[in-house]
């Protein structure tokens, strides 16, 4: 063999070992970032969600809303569906500037769906009696709290006049949970 054809066989390998590990490093770098990108991206931002017409909500009976909102799971991005539901409390005793309250509709103490109950005047959870006053205050049951509320905007009103009521939404962790962190 002469030096001429061990140099190009050198020069030859030198350049495809180079381009396969050139491959290999751009390859690796997209892995890594497809890996990564939860970790990343962290939680979902929470963003403020129009939720309700200021005028859709009574002061004598609270308001059942289920919020609506696009999900991410890892790398999956579900259409928009339901997350969640709350429920809206308004207090006129100032007309000129309403408040609203919002309420997360599931119970501290279990995570149960909770309901009105006209009669009463009050939040029940039907699954082991908790029962919280329209201001979201724990009365009576196991529930170690009150309902968990969620901040609440009132926007200014649109071209219509119309006010609109926009949330944070987020949820809470159960009574049960707590005590199994702690």
């Amino acid at each position: 063999m002469t030096d001429e054809s061990i140099q190009r066989r050198t020069f030859l390998a030198t350049i495809i070992g180079g381009a396969c590990a050139l491959f290999g490093v751009a390859l690796g770098f997209c892995g890594l970032q497809f890996l990564l990108h939860p970790l990343r991206s962290g939680k979902q931002s929470r963003k403020k969600q129009r939720i309700a017409s200021l005028d859709g909500v009574s002061s004598d009976i609270p308001l059942r809303v289920v919020v609506q909102a696009d999900r991410w799971d890892a790398y999956v991005h579900h259409p928009p569906g339901p997350i969640g539901t709350v429920w809206l409390t308004r207090d006129d005793s100032d007309l000129s500037d309403p408040s609203v309250r919002c309420f997360q509709a599931a119970c501290p103490h279990l995570g149960c769906g909770i309901d009105y109950a006209a009669d009463r005047k009050a939040f029940l959870c039907p699954c082991h009696v908790s029962e919280f006053s329209t201001d979201g205050s724990r009365r009576l049951g196991p529930s170690p709290r009150g309902m968990d509320e969620l901040p609440v905007t009132i926007t200014p009103p649109d071209k219509d006049g119309k006010r609109w009521i926009e949330i944070e939404y987020a949820e809470f962790m159960t009574g049960v949970a707590l005590k199994k962190q702690a």
